[in-house]
């Protein structure tokens, strides 16, 4: 439900946090999150939610940013290095592309049952893996 952030140094974690979200900031378990290329980051989370964070550098605090809400639990997410554009994997198995928290296409049944993991083709080129609950692979071309 919350996210921490931690300073390590070598191989020793500090145990001293440095930023900590607001409390309930997403209602269920935090499934994943990706950078941004502008430092920013997303979350997504059990409560059907792809949360977007900005760092303050005056108050070196995070502050929550625009929210998008889905039908079902968002089970995985990943950003585009190159276009910015967020791939959404839902609990469903549908495959969700976002340009900030506005939906621009979706996948239905892209996979049988949850969408585990998203990931961008390294470099651009407009390709989307994604691995599903029911042990496929697809890639999705953009």
């Amino acid at each position: 439900k919350q996210w921490y952030q931690r300073r390590v140094r070598g191989d020793v974690p500090s145990r001293s946090l440095l930023a900590v979200s607001p409390p309930k900031s997403h209602a269920r378990i935090i499934w994943d999150c990706a950078w941004l290329a502008d430092l920013s980051f997303v979350t997504v989370a059990r409560d059907k939610k792809l949360r977007f964070w900005s760092h303050s550098a005056e108050t070196t605090t995070w502050i929550a940013g625009a929210v998008k809400v889905f039908e079902q639990s968002v089970t995985a997410v990943d950003v585009c290095p190159i276009s910015g554009l967020v791939g959404v994997g839902l609990e469903s198995g549908d495959v969700c592309v976002c340009e900030g928290a506005e939906e621009k296409d979706r996948m239905v049944g892209c996979v049988v049952g949850s969408v585990n993991t998203v990931q961008w083709r390294p470099g651009g080129g407009g390709q989307l893996a994604v691995a599903g609950e029911d042990g496929s692979v697809v890639i999705v071309e953009m």
